[in-house]
């Protein structure tokens, strides 16, 4: 990689200012270096937008952790967004609220928690946002609820139907019918042949029963929230195609 340095300053002349090296390592897209330098010269602000764009957003929170200033305040919100944080985004930017950026990301967050109205006030009348916030209304997905998934599977294999898994919801419920057929022929056989019987139905109820038909409901839950998931990231990546708003720069729906 020094090498490719060496090159960059051979071919632009680049005998200019210590200070300068930072932001040439960030345009070379060296953001690790980029970081390293940027730190050096006292400026955590810069080396945590150069983290951001490397990934490793728990250092930048790290070096962003304390400070006030607007650029700070904005990088941290633009974190919390990128990992669902929609709510602690609002709380940390509301005092922001007028300054172009800090509004782009308010939106974004009113729009990720489905508050059209609050992100209509973030608009202040901008015809263009207000445009967006429209399409995303429009757009807006129909979400399943984990706690209804996880109510329905009283009945196991209810809630997976509910969250459009039938294959997985007529499996629980051959699976827990199995289970309870086994218990009380077990119970039966306890009564009409040897007590001995009863620990099989103990041992199926325990090591059995319990996991699958409580695990029913757990499962359908995660299944509901995790496709919640996909439908918000794939509303959100339609919102950025179509409209042109992505303002934490997320390919949204993406690895």
């Amino acid at each position: 990689m020094n090498l490719v340095y060496d090159l960059w300053f051979v071919v632009f002349g680049l005998n200019t200012q210590a200070s300068d090296f930072p932001k040439r390592l960030e345009a070379l897209g060296d953001f690790r270096a980029a970081a390293r330098e940027y730190l050096r010269e006292g400026d955590s602000v810069s080396a945590a937008r150069c983290l951001i764009s490397q990934g490793d957003t728990g250092e930048a929170m790290r070096l962003l952790s304390g400070r006030r200033d607007t650029q700070s305040v904005i990088l941290r919100a633009r974190i919390y967004i990128s990992q669902w944080r929609a709510n602690e985004a609002l709380g940390i930017l509301e005092g922001l609220g007028g300054y172009g950026p800090a509004d782009s990301l308010l939106i974004l967050a009113s729009i990720m928690l489905m508050d059209f109205g609050g992100a209509e006030e973030w608009a202040g009348g901008d015809s263009g946002l207000l445009d967006v916030i429209a399409y995303a209304m429009e757009t807006a997905p129909v979400l399943y609820s984990p706690q209804s998934a996880a109510r329905l599977s009283c009945l196991p294999g209810l809630g997976h139907i509910y969250t459009d898994e039938p294959v997985k919801g007529l499996w629980a419920m051959a699976l827990n019918a199995g289970i309870i057929g086994f218990i009380g022929y077990s119970v039966y056989k306890g009564i009409t042949v040897h007590r001995s019987y009863y620990m099989d139905a103990l041992l199926a109820y325990n090591f059995f029963f319990n996991r699958f038909y409580t695990g029913a409901g757990a499962s359908a839950a995660r299944s509901a929230r995790h496709k919640n998931h996909k439908l918000l990231e794939d509303w959100l990546r339609r919102i950025a195609t179509e409209k042109g708003f992505d303002p934490i720069g997320r390919k949204w729906g993406g690895n």
